[in-house]
């Protein structure tokens, strides 16, 4: 397909394609249309479905009329000409461009010229580009048709779609979790060494570059390879320009000659495939236990972030603008730090390199991408040093982009905008709230509130949203929020959720409530609710974090299920493997154990003690085990799960935050 493709594009550029508008004088033929007629007028142009004969135009009208420039397969196509009764029109077909009166392969492609530029398409072939309405071609037009195209309304069979993955970085949240996530929904994904995109922290040796941090050039290499045998990418922006998360908020060189480089090529992998990628703003501090940087130090770098800054607007808002006013206050005088002038003028120099380096792709290409996903890493409500970043970095995105708090889930949101973008219609969530937080910020980590952090989450990966009780939805989310009556909100939503499950209504739980975990945990175990029958749950590390896994799980796997015409058994055991690395990591090991455990015991160790306690694994898999899960949703139908092991339980950095684990469920 990709070499066909390939081929196809290179006979265009060869040729060359050229649209002309047709210098017909056009009369209004509306008032000849029957009523009900499938078509509507505008300006000279005729609009119809494909796939129509020239008998079957003439038959829209009430009238002596007639259809000339039909093709060789006798469809009326873009750019024919209707007459009626003396006026006359010309047919669009919208997402017709080649004028045979049907949407195929070399449409979109064709539309992916207009959209790159290198065609400029007029008249009525102008019209027929512009797919989604508007006067001019955009991307959204482009991957409209596409997945008309290649994922009609049909069922279609998703499994073995090649994905290739560039992460974030080597840790669990995004490695584990984003390949579960992917074969949940039949992705096969590939990805590079893991000693290209690794990240070591201080003590922990080197990768094979010599660095302690990923491999940009060596990953650009990949890249390219990957793109002789797949044609959808979720890309970390963080790990291709800077090593990973921790080398964006460390370099500070100000020669980018070579990250511009790799961002131009970015651009040119979008020329003939489908490019998700995500990149943060820089948190508010570096990353402890890097380069000697220690606990109290970082406080103080966050102190020093979380002073505000004076904002600004308009044609003030600049880059360099952004820069001068770093080290100020509002008053415009310095702020106070005991940290040294070197160590500032580091800090500040990472943050504008990373501006600059997002700057670069939105100007230069930006647009070419699918989806462009930016998240704040570790912010704070209220005016920070990263305000004025947000502002401009949000005045340059278009409509294939969104900017919200969170990090780490940006990887599986990628992989669910993939899942959305392949579905042939966009799905609906309920969103239902519970502990009365919604309207509040998220946590202390957030830049908005709670709904809309949800909200603009979901739309970033397609999903509509429906507020009300009673309105129609493909599947509920349920979140408890901030509270200070836990105990009634907790039992509110599992109520709820028990009535979903006997009702068959596909459920993802979002725990947001911060303080509250505990609780919920305790009531999903004490009411034996059937984990496995969630299409999502989180309550990791950030709410922005917690929503974007929970989200992406019950949005992949519902796409999947209602979707695909085969739903396999490798589909439902990576279901079930990133269900139970959900309720361990987040439940037991966070919730259970307070997120410590001493890295340095044997694995043997570390797992007896995980799977310890009131909400250890063992309590949390006794709720797996056994039990039902959804496997198809046109037709409702659950499997069952016999059993899962646990082994390899380990922490790949040597720190307590990222423990992971080895999981094996044998199902029924």
């Amino acid at each position: 397909m990709k070499k066909c493709i390939a081929l196809l594009c290179a006979v265009l550029l060869a040729f060359g394609t050229v649209f002309t508008s047709s210098l017909l004088a056009a009369g209004d033929i509306s008032e000849a249309l029957l009523e009900g007629a499938a078509a509507s007028y505008a300006d000279g142009y005729l609009y119809v479905g494909e796939k129509l004969t020239a008998s079957d135009v003439a038959a829209l009208f009430d009238g002596n009329a007639s259809v000339s420039g039909v093709g060789r397969n006798e469809y009326a196509g873009t750019g024919a000409i209707v007459s009626v009764d003396g006026q006359t029109a010309e047919l669009v077909v919208r997402g017709d461009l080649n004028g045979d009166g049907c949407k195929t392969a070399s449409d979109y492609l064709l539309l992916k010229r207009a959209v790159l530029g290198l065609s400029a398409p007029e008249g009525a072939v102008g019209q027929a580009a512009c797919v989604t309405g508007g006067s001019t071609p955009k991307p959204s037009d482009y991957l409209t048709l596409k997945k008309e195209i290649l994922f009609p309304m049909e069922k279609q069979d998703y499994n073995g779609t090649k994905l290739a993955y560039v992460p974030l970085d080597d840790r669990p949240v995004n490695v584990d979790r984003v390949i579960y996530l992917a074969e949940s929904g039949g992705f096969e994904v590939l990805m590079p060494d893991a000693d290209l995109y690794s990240t070591k922290l201080d003590g922990n040796g080197t990768n094979s570059n010599g660095t302690t941090l990923g491999d940009p050039a060596a990953l650009t290499a990949w890249l390219r390879e990957a793109d002789k045998e797949c044609d959808y990418f979720v890309i970390s922006l963080d790990q291709l320009l800077s090593g990973g998360l921790v080398g964006s908020r460390y370099l500070s060189n100000t020669d980018l000659t070579k990250e511009y480089e790799i961002i131009d090529f970015l651009v040119e992998l979008c020329g003939n495939n489908t490019v998700y990628v995500f990149d943060t703003v820089m948190r508010l501090a570096s990353t402890v236990n890097y380069n000697g940087l220690q606990q109290e130090e970082y406080n103080l770098f966050r102190a020093y972030g979380a002073e505000p800054r004076a904002t600004l607007s308009g044609s003030a808002l600049t880059i360099e603008n952004i820069v001068a006013g770093y080290k100020n206050g509002t008053d415009g005088r310095p702020i106070s730090t005991s940290l040294s002038e070197v160590k500032i003028n580091s800090y500040l120099a990472s943050r504008e390199r990373k501006l600059r380096l997002i700057d670069r792709l939105l100007r230069n290409g930006g647009d070419k991408l699918a989806y462009l996903f930016v998240g704040v890493d570790d912010s704070t409500p209220g005016n920070t040093i990263q305000t004025n970043e947000i502002s401009y970095i949000r005045s340059l995105l278009g409509e294939q982009a969104t900017l919200y708090a969170g990090t780490d889930e940006l990887g599986m949101m990628g992989v669910a905008r993939l899942a959305s973008d392949l579905a042939p219609r966009q799905v609906t969530a309920r969103t239902l709230y519970y502990g009365g937080g919604a309207d509040k910020p998220a946590d202390d980590f957030d830049i908005e509130t709670l709904r809309e952090n949800l909200e603009k989450h979901l739309g970033s990966v397609d999903v509509a949203v429906e507020t009300t009780a009673k309105g129609d939805a493909d599947f509920d989310i349920l979140v408890l929020t901030r509270t200070s009556s836990a105990q009634a909100a907790v039992h509110s939503l599992v109520d709820k959720l028990q009535k979903n499950i006997d009702a068959h209504i596909p459920t993802v739980v979002i725990d947001a409530s911060s303080g509250s975990s505990r609780v919920l945990a305790q009531k999903l175990v004490d009411e034996q609710i059937p984990l496995t029958m969630l299409l999502g749950y989180s309550s990791w590390n950030t709410v922005g974090n917690a929503i974007g896994i929970a989200v992406a799980q019950g949005v992949v796997r519902y796409d999947y299920l209602q979707f695909s015409k085969t739903v396999t058994a490798a589909s439902d055991a990576g279901f079930i493997k990133g269900a139970a690395f959900a309720y361990l990591k987040d439940i037991a090991y966070i919730i259970e154990k307070g997120r410590y455990l001493d890295p340095w015991q044997s694995s043997a160790q570390l797992q007896a003690q995980l799977m310890s306690g009131t909400l250890g694994g063992d309590a949390l898999l006794a709720l797996m085990e056994g039990k039902a899960y959804i496997c198809g949703l046109d037709e409702y139908r659950t499997g069952k799960v016999r059993s899962i092991s646990v082994s390899n339980v380990r922490f790949p950095w040597n720190r307590t935050f990222e423990m992971t684990f080895a999981l094996n469920p044998v199902l029924y």
